[in-house]
């Protein structure tokens, strides 16, 4: 196929892609530095051929429907993309790994991220809010003087 024969309906950017292939943007890029979607640069700006896209979506797995990838999944209940993978790992979150011998290809059925954590975000130190101080009465001391009946009540007062 020629360049001049492309015509916009053939050509994608790799967003489309990416959604299209149900996918992150990076591993479209990891596809695209492998040599595995072929592209055309028209100017300054790449775009890759639908057709291509169509060939790797016949021959590769796609994501099922109801999973995601580690990165949605950690986004999803607040935890980073290596605590999912080290969930996977230890067997704490199942996982099917989609196309055997490709990295960090994992399926993550939606179900299964219930009940795992979902924390706030990190603050920094000095973001961090001060617990109010409970205000106290003062304390009293009295003092009796002992040659008369008169007594003094001090207060401390703290400054």
């Amino acid at each position: 196929m020629n360049k001049a024969d492309i015509t916009l309906d053939q050509v994608i950017d790799l967003h489309q892609a990416a959604k299209r292939l149900k996918t992150s943007g990076q591993y479209i890029r990891n596809l695209l530095v492998a040599g595995q979607l072929k592209t055309v640069n028209v100017g300054k700006v790449r775009l890759i051929l639908t057709s291509s896209v169509d060939e790797f979506q016949q021959t590769h797995q796609p994501m099922p429907d109801g999973h995601c990838t580690p990165n949605q999944a950690a986004e999803h209940i607040g935890v980073t993309t290596q605590t999912i993978l080290n969930w996977i790992r230890t067997g704490y979150l199942p996982a099917k790994q989609l196309q055997a011998g490709e990295r960090n290809r994992w399926a993550i059925d939606m179900n299964d991220l219930s009940g795992k954590r979902k924390h706030k975000p990190f603050q920094k130190r000095e973001e961090q809010q001060e617990p109010e101080q409970v205000q106290q009465e003062p304390e009293q001391l009295t003092l009796f003087d002992a040659d008369t009946t008169d007594t003094i009540k001090v207060e401390f007062i703290e400054r």
